[in-house]
């Protein structure tokens, strides 16, 4: 694996910036949309359970719908791409006794009834209280008025 020299992350880091504005005609190119969208459905969460989805939206006319209930942000439209991240709240001990078992069928690693085994009730809930207060947390960003966007665009 290729790392990266620390002052070059830096400054790259630094670099950073909201587009406030995209030229529409510019596309991303196929090859680098795919290695960021590999790099989307890769992205793991803190607790492993990945409960969120990515909806790429191509449709110019739900754009156009989507912008309005955007502020009017022009980036819903003009950017090359639109993802939208959708993410569960509702998560239960049933999602995580699925993901454990998921785990379990994953070759060279432990059996389902072993893993459940090592992850008692307490880790369990501990993976469940930690969903639930993902979710008050976000439940107090939508009671907010300075409200954080829920799509991200994407251009050259």
């Amino acid at each position: 694996m290729e790392t990266i020299d620390p002052q070059k992350l830096l400054t790259a880091l630094h670099w950073r910036y909201a587009t406030k504005k995209f030229a529409a005609e510019k596309k991303i190119p196929a090859a680098t949309w795919a290695a960021v969208e590999q790099a989307l459905v890769l992205s793991p969460s803190s607790f492993g359970l990945q409960p969120w989805k990515f909806l790429v939206i191509l449709d110019p006319a739900l754009r156009a719908q989507l912008k309005a209930h955007s502020w009017g942000q022009a980036q819903i439209t003009d950017a090359s791409h639109l993802v939208v991240l959708a993410a569960r709240t509702d998560l239960t001990e049933a999602d995580v006794e699925h993901y454990i078992r998921s785990i379990a069928a994953t070759p060279g690693l432990l059996t389902a009834e072993s893993l459940l085994q090592e992850a008692t009730t307490v880790y369990r809930f501990f993976w469940l209280i930690a969903a639930r207060s993902a979710k008050r947390g976000w439940d107090e960003l939508e009671h907010n008025d300075e409200k954080p966007s829920r799509a991200c665009a994407a251009g050259s």
